[in-house]
């Protein structure tokens, strides 16, 4: 999650509740779901694929997963710094 979970009188929603009732399933409720949708987050950190599917895909490990995400940061992290000092390095040597 990126953000802090909102709690407000629509997050609750206790006219749903009311409707859904104690013996209700509140989960599958078309309010539920459309809140689900705006607060839930994907991470690309875990799959969700079955385990031949995961396989095929060449069956990382969350480790595994978890550097090559880091080592594409860095990447850009890297590039972007790149271009920044090369910039401020063009400046100074206007001045010059």
């Amino acid at each position: 999650m990126l953000k802090p979970i909102t709690i407000s009188d629509e997050s609750i929603d206790l006219e749903m509740i009311k409707e859904v009732g104690i013996r209700g399933e509140y989960l599958t409720h078309s309010n539920a779901l459309n809140l689900f949708r705006n607060e839930h987050f994907e991470t690309t950190l875990f799959n969700r694929l079955g385990y031949n599917e995961w396989e095929a895909t060449g069956g990382q490990s969350f480790f595994e997963r978890a550097v090559e995400i880091v080592a594409n940061l860095l990447k850009l992290l890297q590039a972007s710094l790149r271009d920044l000092y090369s910039k401020r390095l063009n400046c100074l040597s206007l001045h010059i």
